[in-house]
């Protein structure tokens, strides 16, 4: 009970304090230090009381992140704290686990749903504010976010990145693809042996993205919405890319053919490119996805390779025409 109600103090004092409380909790004291320096103590060490501990714990980051991002959006000049996205995303990832888990043997299913679908959506925010926080520098259509590393060990595991997709299916295309667009910002971590068909589940959901902020309704030709939707889509497409690059070289031959419906990520991807500006990017995803196709199939021994090989020299043939 006393934990739940300091963790909830310092969120009402975070949240209504102005400039002047932002520079003493932030600088002085070192809130942000604070949360990254016990995260995975409180994962860790939570008892019986871990499903309340833990709501609040989520609470408190994502208003602390938000808070950044309001006073660095006032403040262009403002000097961020040290914040350690990869640490943050991790720690709110099994410390969301842990209070569902919790759940399961403490509460009747009801209450688990319930507080469940509250979790999710702090989850989520949590994720979109670490995506803006890290990219929000990089601000103007010819300057979008480089990506921190595809692959980390400590990265989100990709089944978590695929549940929250899963949780997000009834949000706005906007909600939806800035959920995409952060997972595809921050680390994952992912056996590409095992975790062959949540990848690939991953990546048609993010290529769906795309497509789906495409056919959004217009934003009345507001720069901002426009220049968000492009980051969107940088993101997914330098994720799929590097996914798909370390795929190529960790799995085998045998393996590869398994991988076969690569040709479904291209066509995804043709009808991406007549309403996405950044062809560089595209250009390079699809060169990648083509790439590993066309080693597929270039392995078969069945009878009708020779068809898909020329498939996928054709295809080769329409990087060519874009370049």
């Amino acid at each position: 009970g006393e934990c739940v109600l300091l963790l909830e103090t310092i969120q009402v004092l975070i949240e209504r304090g102005g400039s002047s409380s932002f520079h003493h909790y932030f600088n002085a004291v070192g809130l942000l230090s604070w949360i990254q320096g016990t995260l995975q103590n409180v994962v860790q060490n939570l008892g019986n009381e871990a499903p309340a501990i833990g709501i609040s714990y989520l609470k408190l980051i994502k208003v602390v992140l938000k808070k950044l991002s309001e006073e660095q959006e006032y403040d262009d000049e403002l000097s961020i704290p040290h914040l350690d996205a990869i640490k943050i995303a991790r720690g709110v990832n099994d410390l969301w686990v842990l209070v569902t888990d919790k759940s399961v043997h403490d509460e009747e299913p009801y209450q688990k749903t319930k507080k469940s679908l509250f979790v999710v959506p702090t989850v989520c925010d949590i994720y979109s504010l670490l995506y803006e926080l890290g990219t929000s520098r990089d601000a103007g259509e010819d300057a979008f976010p480089s990506m921190m590393p595809a692959v980390h060990p400590c990265g989100i595991p990709i089944k978590s990145c695929l549940n929250l997709i899963h949780s997000s299916e009834n949000d706005s295309s906007f909600e939806r693809g800035e959920l995409i667009g952060s997972l595809c910002y921050l680390p994952m971590s992912i056996d590409f042996e095992q975790d062959a068909q949540d990848l690939d589940i991953f990546c048609q959901k993010a290529l769906g993205c795309i497509l789906s902020l495409e056919n959004a309704p217009s934003s009345d030709g507001r720069d901002d919405q426009y220049l968000c939707d492009q980051k969107i889509s940088s993101s997914v497409l330098q994720r799929i890319s590097s996914l798909h690059l370390i795929l190529n070289q960790k799995i085998n031959s045998d393996s590869k053919k398994s991988h076969r419906h690569q040709s479904s990520f291209v066509h995804q991807l043709l009808g991406c490119k007549r309403n996405l500006r950044r062809s560089q990017e595209w250009l390079k995803c699809f060169q990648v996805l083509v790439d590993l196709y066309s080693d597929c199939v270039t392995n078969e021994d069945d009878a009708s390779f020779d068809d898909e090989n020329d498939y996928a020299l054709l295809l080769k043939n329409v990087v060519e025409k874009y370049k």
